[in-house]
């Protein structure tokens, strides 16, 4: 008897020692599934069936290279089966509607997108297929609402619901749920903009709704009109820019209107194309002046070689005469090439008028030049101050200091 005890203690102990050996290998291969999911999913759901993460990402690599429906025989059974030990990952239920989807079970697919957005509202699949239901069926405030939910959790899918604004625009509570929108400062408001800026079939919808929004809570900000404005300009579409331009000029702005905007060089700057613009270089410093004393701006030469456009505005002069005309002063000047303000035809380059600055030392002094812009082929115009050096060559170093102020245009009795 004690021998046949002795027996099934062994055998208790051999089982105990093989459960505990399967339990070993078994966590052993989930923990090697694990580490696997992110780079080779399919093997990492082959050592452990029951890996979600892995279903998911194989189901999602298998959905974005298969496009005919056989392809996709047996994933639906997959997706299905891991349903009961995942009742609340709403990525299966996604998923399972996307395969249901493509296989032309479109209503059955729907219910599954349901069920995914109520456990969580931005699961991008089933999110992407309401939007584009709510679309087709004109249900435009619920696109509007879906695509802020998207974009707010997935801002880089952008390009992927861009093509619904133009159709969500169109229609009337569409183009209402987008202005709400823009006027809650969704963070894709910019995004938006600028998408609608860039072609030439939408930039007037970027500017009605920068024109509406004007009077929000949520006005439009100097990068977001300069965005859509740089468009106009890049469209040629002058007349259409500067008239958008003079419209969302603040109080402050409106007073220093005229041909050339802002000719006092008031510290202000909007960065829009109808305002001046200046690149960064490193021969110069230019500092528009403070009212006080000495007002106007200063530009300090730094003994090196400066080329090119120093300062810019597109400006939008009619047909006519006129007089350019800059109030000056200089210390100890000197341009190894010229230094002028220049006015040019924004279409064709064509030059219509220059003024040359001196060199050396003096007080402030008038530099006029008259100058005539047709009636054809000049809707707008460029207003540049310039170097005529065109290479970084050190023999040609620009020094001194100098004040410009009262730049304005004048027109000329015919």
């Amino acid at each position: 008897m004690a021998q046949i005890g002795g027996s099934a203690a062994s055998i208790r102990r051999f089982l105990t020692l093989f459960v505990a050996f399967g339990f070993i290998v078994m966590a052993l291969l989930i923990g090697l599934s694990r580490s696997l999911e992110r780079i080779e999913p399919s093997l990492a759901l082959t050592l452990d069936p029951l890996n979600v993460e892995a279903l998911v990402l194989t189901a999602t690599e298998q959905l974005n290279r298969s496009e005919q429906p056989s392809e996709l025989r047996g994933l639906d059974d997959r997706l299905r089966s891991a349903l009961p030990f995942n009742v609340g990952d709403a990525r299966l239920y996604s998923l399972v509607g996307e395969v249901l989807y493509r296989t032309g079970q479109t209503e059955e697919a729907y219910r599954y997108f349901d069920h995914a957005l109520q456990l969580s509202k931005a699961e991008i699949h089933a999110l992407q297929r309401k939007i584009v239901r709510s679309i087709e069926e004109a249900d435009v405030a619920s696109a509007v609402g879906g695509i802020n939910v998207l974009l707010r959790r997935w801002p880089e899918k952008f390009d992927d619901v861009a093509g619904a604004f133009p159709a969500i625009l169109a229609d009337p509570d569409g183009y209402a749920s987008i202005r709400a929108a823009l006027v809650a400062n969704v963070p894709w408001r910019l995004s938006l903009l600028r998408s609608l800026g860039r072609d030439p079939a939408t930039t007037d919808e970027a500017s009605r709704l920068l024109l509406d929004l004007r009077s929000s809570a949520a006005p439009p900000t100097p990068d977001e009109l300069a965005l859509v404005l740089a468009s106009y300009v890049q469209q040629k579409r002058y007349e259409t820019a500067y008239r958008v331009f003079l419209f969302t000029l603040s109080e402050q702005e409106r007073s220093s209107a005229g041909y050339v905007f802002n000719g006092s060089f008031a510290p202000i700057f909007s960065r829009r194309p109808f305002d001046w613009s200046f690149p960064r270089q490193s021969g110069f410093e230019l500092t528009f002046l403070p009212p006080g004393r000495e007002t106007g701006a200063k530009l300090r030469f730094f003994d090196k070689p400066v080329k090119g456009v120093l300062l810019q505005q597109y400006l939008q002069v009619p047909p006519g005469r006129y007089r350019l005309r800059v109030n000056v002063s200089g210390r100890a000047l000197h341009f190894p090439k010229d230094l002028f303000w220049s006015l040019q035809c924004a279409h064709s380059r064509e030059e219509l008028g220059r003024l040359e600055i001196p060199e050396g030392s003096f007080a402030t002094q008038p530099l006029e030049s008259s100058f005539a812009v047709g009636q054809a082929d000049c809707p707008a115009q460029i207003l540049r101050l310039s170097s005529g050096l065109t290479t970084d060559s050190w023999l040609y170093r620009f020094s001194g200091e100098l004040t410009m102020s009262d730049l304005r245009i004048e027109k000329l009795a015919e």
